[in-house]
């Protein structure tokens, strides 16, 4: 967290701005600040950056912008280009694909406002934005991970 402001009513800090970091082997693991600005999303500036995930590329992370109280937008952040792109909204939780044939996959539990309520689903994401829905009925994220990942025997953080 770079900056915060409250506590607000419950006693919690609100995060006003945070960045991202990261660290590798060849460098001794020594904290590198990713150059992320401001994300520009639904008409505002966003500088509050959620659960960063690298990809196995170690080229590309992926984090969320809180757009709401539950869910928020998935980006990714290539650090050849040093290029923002915007993969999925409304998102609760995701997951990166770390080994086989989905390697670098975004496994994604969307959320969807209906006449009766929220609803969710769970998609697959690639990096270039293309979107798999793999089921329509995803409350449980975690019980949906743990089928996947013994069905399809790849892993999923």
């Amino acid at each position: 967290m770079d900056r915060t402001s409250g506590p607000d009513s419950y006693g919690q800090l609100l995060i006003e701005s945070s960045s991202i970091y990261t660290a590798e082997r060849e460098d001794n693991y020594t904290p590198k600040r990713l150059p992320i600005k401001p994300v520009r999303d639904y008409d505002r500036d966003w500088e509050v950056f959620l659960n960063p995930k690298v990809l196995p590329d170690r080229g590309t992370v992926i984090f969320k912008i809180p757009v709401s109280v539950t869910s928020g937008d998935l980006f990714a952040y290539d650090a050849k280009t040093k290029m923002i792109s915007k993969l999925e909204g409304a998102v609760e939780e995701y997951c990166t694909v770390w080994n086989g044939p989905m390697a670098g996959v975004i496994l994604v539990q969307h959320r969807q406002m209906t006449d009766v309520g929220p609803t969710y689903a769970c998609n697959a994401v690639s990096v270039n934005g293309k979107q798999t829905r793999l089921t329509e009925h995803c409350d449980d994220f975690d019980k949906f991970l743990t089928e996947w990942s013994r069905t399809h025997g790849q892993q999923c953080y």
